[in-house]
């Protein structure tokens, strides 16, 4: 049985019922509005459901027995009695046949009037079949003969009726003053019928369309107020003009042929502003007693909701058809149990890898024989028919694209898709091709399990060269502490020697003995140097911090080199005087040894400029060469342990690479910078810089 969605389990239950019975059957609800009816009703009919909902049903019955039908129907309603009633019906082939309905009240458990439950037969053939009876010869003959031997009576008895004739005309003034008075009490049920009416009803009388009658439904719809009765229908409602619903009226009243609109939409003026509503409406020819047209009934039923629903519904899908088609990323709508692709941007056209057409309106695994039994369908399964979403991550699908099976990795999500009463209509896909960074990652984590033994390679490089670089610091430590004490003892001999012969009449033995004592020195330097390396790596290097004034010890280190320096002018210029908080002897070892690097690298007859100045809590002590300066490659290694500059200009320089990694070492222990500012074959500069107390 067809009935309208939303129905209780009741109201399903008797819909069951219902299709079983051989009559035509309905259900209408405590308004009168009936929401149900049997296949066979529709199939007599030949109308759909929703013509026939609420009041549509009225449509098809005879304009003679509408009045007649809806005046026992409503008093039955509101009395909540049983009621038959014999009416006309218009059948599917257009032919009016005749139906005896007969409804009976319906309650709930708790007594509640629900409604009526009716049925209906066609009794069309049985009533032809009881006139042709009546009217067969034998009793035409037989009533014919009855009515001669009447008739003879009857002239015999005609003096008598004359005689009578004038109380017979009294009476008969008083029976016609009797119709008159029923017939003006029927007229006025009939009006009360039709202001009853829980649906628009409205009757216009004449070509021009003068309004006879208009129930409360009709003129809430209109939204005029309640003085329309005797106005035209252009005059209540003149915003219909060229919107053909006068020229429809006219053309029912002048052809008598009916007219029915479904979902028309229809704009009425309604507290000043014009607002659209939306029909379904008829315009029934009314016939006179001769036989001729003298007005219309219209019959409506307003549906704005529904419509407006259904259009939001549309808006709804159309929306979420865009935003699919518009998405940046791979979606599509998989509808019913086979998965027909409804809709699909470009992003999954291209995954696909196959023509719009070789899988639009398909199902996906026509389109796409190649997925099949890799384990989607039974995910799609689960979407749809168990409501399950899933979610993958870089899932591997193999898919035959541009004539070649490539494998390739999805990020996926499978999301069951409901209409508004969350009955599942089909599967959303929304998909992103990760195959790229799948790659790069494998590749990625091939390249960082080769660095991985590449590290762990050199780490155990490292490790070797730390221990090889351990035993080299023991060994310069062990040796220039054995080397120290011999050292020491032929620096006394040469100075003991020296005193025995100042006064040796042979000149070059004090230029032989002066020669000694400077190479003694020379070397002693260089073993303090590596004892000093050693302490450093053993970190038995002691800072003995003390305030000390640095101008005064760039003073003396200065006056010491120069005293020994014979080629080369040391000055000292633009010396802040300062107070510094450090080790005053191994401030003054970095001194002298980066004026010592610039005698080596400069040349003879050159000036060495050391300076000093205080920037920024700091002090800055400078010392400029115009030697043969430093290239970009050597500039940065200058401070690395046994580090040496090798180039033509200096490989007659000797050394061993350990000068400024002490002194760097120094000076970082100082919270201090040291660094070298250089251009080949003008000169160097190397500062260094102490924070002030």
């Amino acid at each position: 049985m067809a009935d309208n969605p939303g129905k209780s389990a009741t109201q399903t239950h008797s819909t069951n019922l219902a299709d079983q019975a051989p009559a035509l059957v309905w259900l209408a609800d405590a308004n009168m509005l009936r929401y149900s009816f049997n296949n066979r009703w529709l199939t007599f009919t030949g109308r759909p459901l929703e013509q026939e909902l609420q009041n549509g049903w009225t449509e098809a019955i005879h304009q003679e027995d509408v009045i007649r039908c809806f005046s026992t129907y409503s008093a039955s309603f509101k009395a909540q009695t049983e009621f038959t009633v014999h009416y006309r019906l218009r059948r599917h082939d257009g032919a009016y046949r005749w139906l005896v309905e007969q409804g009976v009240p319906r309650y709930a458990a708790d007594g509640a009037f629900t409604g009526f439950a009716g049925s209906c037969l066609d009794i069309d053939e049985v009533l032809k079949q009881q006139l042709e009876d009546l009217y067969k010869p034998s009793m035409i003959e037989q009533a014919l003969n009855e009515e001669l031997a009447a008739t003879n009576e009857e002239l015999s008895a005609t003096n008598e009726e004359l005689v009578t004739t004038n109380e017979e005309l009294v009476e008969s003034q008083h029976r016609l003053e009797t119709m008159v008075d029923d017939l003006a009490g029927r007229d006025q049920k009939i009006r009360s019928i039709v202001e009853s009416a829980p649906f628009p009803i409205g009757v216009y009388i004449g070509r021009e369309m003068r309004i006879e009658l208009a129930n409360q439904s009709i003129i809430d719809v209109w939204g005029k107020g309640s003085d329309i009765v005797g106005r035209t229908y252009a005059e209540v409602l003149p915003e219909l003009r060229d919107t053909g619903i006068y020229e429809q009226l006219d053309r029912v009243f002048t052809t008598g042929e009916p007219f029915h609109a479904r979902n028309q939409r229809v704009d009425l003026v309604v507290d000043g502003k014009l607002q659209p509503f939306y029909f379904n409406y008829s315009f029934t020819p009314l016939y006179s007693a001769a036989g001729e047209i003298y007005g219309v009934m219209n019959t409506a039923a307003e549906i704005t909701d529904l419509v407006v629903a259904k259009q939001q519904v549309e808006q709804s899908e159309r929306n979420l058809h865009n935003m699919i088609l518009q998405a940046p990323v791979a979606m599509c709508i998989l509808l019913g149990p086979d998965y027909v692709v409804e809709v699909a941007n470009e992003k999954m056209i291209e995954l696909w890898g196959k023509p719009v057409k070789a899988v639009w309106n398909k199902p996906i695994f026509e389109g796409l024989p190649e997925a099949r039994e890799q384990g989607l369908e039974q995910l799609l399964f689960d979407a749809y028919h168990n409501g399950v979403a899933y979610h993958a991550s870089e899932q591997p699908v193999q898919l035959l694209r541009d004539g070649t099976i490539d494998t390739i990795y999805q990020n996926f999500v499978y999301e069951p898709y409901r209409d508004i009463d969350g009955t599942i209509l089909g599967v959303i896909a929304i998909t992103i091709e990760v195959t790229e960074q799948v790659m790069a990652r494998r590749e990625l984590e091939a390249r960082e399990a080769e660095l991985l033994l590449t590290k762990q390679r050199l780490e155990e490089e490292l490790e070797a060269g730390k221990k090889l670089q351990a035993q080299k610091d023991s060994f310069i430590g062990i040796a220039s502490h054995e080397l120290k004490t011999p050292l020491t003892s032929l620096t006394a001999i040469i100075q003991i020697v020296g005193n025995k012969l100042k006064t040796s009449a042979d000149p070059y033995i004090p230029t032989a003995l002066e020669k000694a004592n400077a190479q003694a020195k020379k070397m002693a330097s260089l073993i303090n140097g590596f004892l000093n390396i050693s302490r450093l790596e053993a970190g038995k290097i002691v800072m003995d911090k003390q305030q000390f004034n640095l101008h005064k010890l760039l003073e003396e280190t200065v006056d010491d080199l120069g005293m020994t320096t014979q080629g080369h002018t040391i000055e000292l210029a633009d010396s802040a005087t300062t107070e510094v908080f450090a080790d005053r002897e191994k401030i003054g070892s970095v001194v002298s040894n980066l004026i010592s690097n610039a005698i080596k690298y400069s040349h003879k007859g050159t000036s060495i400029t050391v300076r000093s100045q205080v920037e920024d809590g700091f002090v800055k002590v400078s010392v400029t060469d115009t030697g043969v300066g430093i290239s970009s490659n050597d500039i940065n290694k200058l401070f690395e342990r046994y580090y040496r500059v090798e180039s033509s200009q200096n490989r007659h320089i000797s050394g061993f690479g350990i000068g400024l990694y002490l002194s760097s070492e120094i000076i970082k222990q100082h919270q201090g910078r040291i660094w070298a500012e250089s251009e080949e074959g003008i000169g160097s500069t190397f500062h260094f810089t102490l924070p002030l107390p």
